[in-house]
């Protein structure tokens, strides 16, 4: 009878051993899945601001093409007006004047676009590590 008594007593304390230790798995892989969760979020915005910053790349460098298309008609305008006579002299000091513009702005979108580069590329090596981070938790998970 005290054996039996022993035996049940020593069940009963495995028995709370393991639910406790399948209550703290459980629990570790709930935080891991909240992790991963929060992760795939964080990924899922960084995808989307990349394919916002590359967006607005099109749209700046669109904008380039278009100035640049400009700036082109200015100088073929700007050539004719320096042949004509000494009466167009004033138009084609407009001109010129118009061209300098025209490249500076020219100039500030490609810096722009500059920046908007660089910006890409921080966020595509910020996606890379978030990307080698839950592929070596997942791994990390799988193990356990």
């Amino acid at each position: 009878m005290k054996r039996e008594r022993s035996k049940v007593i020593l069940l009963t304390r495995e028995f709370r051993t393991l639910r406790q230790t399948l209550q703290e798995v459980e629990s570790e892989a709930l935080n891991l899945d909240q992790q991963e969760s929060e992760k795939a979020a964080e990924q899922a915005r960084l995808t989307t601001e990349l394919e916002q910053a590359r967006l607005e790349a099109i749209a700046t460098s669109d904008s380039i093409g278009k100035i640049r298309e400009q700036l082109a008609g200015v100088e073929q305008q700007q050539a004719q007006a320096l042949t004509a006579a000494e009466v167009e002299r004033n138009r084609s000091q407009l001109f010129s004047q118009q061209q300098v513009q025209e490249t500076s702005e020219l100039e500030e979108l490609v810096r722009s676009q500059e920046q908007m580069a660089g910006s890409l590329q921080i966020i595509e090596s910020s996606l890379v590590r978030l990307e080698r981070r839950r592929d070596a938790s997942q791994s990390g998970a799988h193990r356990a």
